[in-house]
């Protein structure tokens, strides 16, 4: 016998509802896999593009985790709080990617338009390697970002070595090169999610994002990566601790 959904709300809505109060009442509990897409569309007599609407809604809550061949399993019985992170440095990032994985999804070389020169703060026509990743976090699995890591070309010998970390990309660098980052600058704004990103985070096209790009520099200020990580609005926080120094507020870290 189908489930009742009710018309008067979107039916993926709907769809997520239930689904959300039989995991909740662990009829699907944690570890154990939902029904196949063919399966729903058939409980609730509804298309198999609701059905994966719904299942994105389950993702984004972080209750699901969705694999290729693996199927649809359930991760946690109530939504998770959002992933926090506090940043004030090198050490911070660090212990941030420790807790998260990346899990590079793409590979290739963009040379810099005006859009990207702006972005990265570097010459129009630069060429630069990149690596686009999900980054996923340890305890539950959930996709908390996608990353464009840009690479300084100087790079391209050890880029293997850095496109197969999971974890801290920029300490690879300094590894590989021999050298300390001696400074990262660091630019927040809202966005919203394209549609190939929002497709491998599991949510909606053109959500709201927060995008954090940060900028890391040697020695000689000699700009060697970049990382442009957007992050679902809804399941990622941040925030930044201010001190006095010599008596004096630092500057406003919103421009």
């Amino acid at each position: 016998m189908a489930a009742a959904v009710s018309r008067r709300a979107p039916l993926y809505q709907k769809v997520a509802t239930e689904l959300t109060g039989r995991i909740a009442n662990e009829i699907y509990p944690v570890g154990s896999t939902l029904p196949t897409e063919i399966e729903i569309c058939q409980e609730f007599e509804i298309s198999r593009h609701t059905v994966r609407e719904a299942l994105r809604m389950l993702s984004a809550a972080g209750l699901i985790s969705r694999r290729q061949k693996a199927g649809t399993r359930v991760i946690a019985r109530t939504p998770p709080a959002r992933f926090a992170e506090s940043l004030s440095s090198l050490d911070d990032i660090l212990r941030y990617s420790n807790r998260t994985r990346a899990k590079l999804v793409k590979r290739g070389v963009s040379v810099a338009d005006d859009l990207l020169s702006k972005l990265l703060d570097s010459p129009s026509g630069e060429r630069w390697l990149t690596l686009e990743s999900v980054r996923r976090e340890l305890q539950t699995d959930r996709a908390i970002g996608y990353t464009r890591t840009y690479l300084n070309v100087v790079l391209e010998p050890h880029l293997d070595k850095i496109a197969a970390s999971e974890t801290s990309r920029f300490a690879i660098v300094e590894e590989v090169l021999g050298l300390t980052i001696e400074r990262v600058t660091q630019d927040t704004s809202a966005t919203s999610v394209p549609g190939d990103i929002a497709e491998h985070l599991g949510i909606r096209h053109a959500s709201p994002a927060l995008q954090i790009v940060r900028r890391y520099y040697d020695a000689n200020d000699r700009l060697l990566m970049a990382s442009v990580n957007v992050h679902p609005a809804d399941q990622f926080s941040y925030s930044i601790e201010m001190r006095r120094t010599e008596g004096h507020l630092p500057p406003s870290p919103i421009s």
